[in-house]
């Protein structure tokens, strides 16, 4: 099997209004798989939007992020990905 692990830190935007927090990304790094024993460039672009439940906790009502990493293959040597994700948020 083939196990790609990436490591991505930038700001994040968020603007909370009322019981709603938009927010929004951009995260630059790196990113290493163990196929090919090779690093690469990685970057995230994304944002969202959370329900705010209580003091602590928030319902994320959808993620999304464009996910690119820049490892070398036979045709671009970029690969393009798209994450979507939801759960829970615990805020301290």
């Amino acid at each position: 099997g083939v196990t790609l692990t990436s490591y991505t830190f930038g700001p994040q935007l968020s603007l909370p209004i009322h019981r709603v927090t938009p927010f929004g990304r951009i995260l630059v790094g790196g990113a290493y798989e163990s196929a090919g024993d090779s690093a690469a460039f990685a970057a995230n672009l994304g944002g969202g939007l959370d329900l705010r439940l209580d003091r602590r906790w928030s319902l994320r009502l959808f993620e999304a992020d464009y996910y690119l990493t820049h490892f070398a293959n036979p045709v671009n040597s970029h690969q393009n990905n798209l994450r979507l994700g939801t759960g829970l948020v615990f805020g301290f």
